[in-house]
């Protein structure tokens, strides 16, 4: 499985200690060098700097190629948004990682999958190595972390039918 994250997802799960639930969900994640710098930016939180500035072996940091840096839609996304989708795009990623709703709207229209911090919490809460509500707690004290409660009720039924199937 390909998967490719944005910057928000690693700010908001270094936050709440959560980096090393990402190689529990899905293996490898691919990132590109943008996002790696949007990490190490002096307001980025501590510990997503610290992570940044010595990646873990499960993060590949791969460039956009010469040519592929170029959204085919016309939005209003960062340097890193626009190098993940480019990114995904190029290596036919299987899942983006993003939060933002323009990101996500121009993932949608690109024909990628994406899932945010909300859809890893629920992930890792399956996989037994993180606590969802704690960590649904620890994004609310912790970070700017935002989401609606339909959005929330969503991922607690999705929680509890995975957790059905096993």
């Amino acid at each position: 499985m390909i998967v490719v994250s944005d910057t928000t997802p690693l700010r908001y799960l270094a936050v709440i200690g959560g980096l090393d639930w990402l190689p529990a969900v899905f293996g490898q994640v691919v990132c590109p060098p943008e996002v790696i710098t949007e990490c190490q930016h002096e307001r980025a939180p501590a510990p997503l700097r610290a992570w940044a500035a010595a990646p873990p072996p499960w993060l590949r940091v791969v460039p956009v190629s010469d040519g592929a840096h170029v959204l085919p839609v016309a939005a209003p996304l960062d340097a890193g948004e626009t190098a993940a989708l480019c990114l995904a795009r190029e290596l036919r990623a299987d899942l983006v990682l993003l939060d933002e709703r323009r990101g996500r709207a121009v993932a949608a229209q690109l024909g990628l999958a994406v899932t945010g911090t909300l859809g890893v919490l629920v992930e890792a809460a399956l996989r037994g190595v993180a606590d969802f509500e704690t960590a649904l707690s620890l994004l609310a004290t912790r970070t700017n972390f935002r989401v609606g409660e339909s959005v929330i009720a969503a991922a607690r039924a999705r929680l509890a039918a995975g957790k059905e199937r096993r």
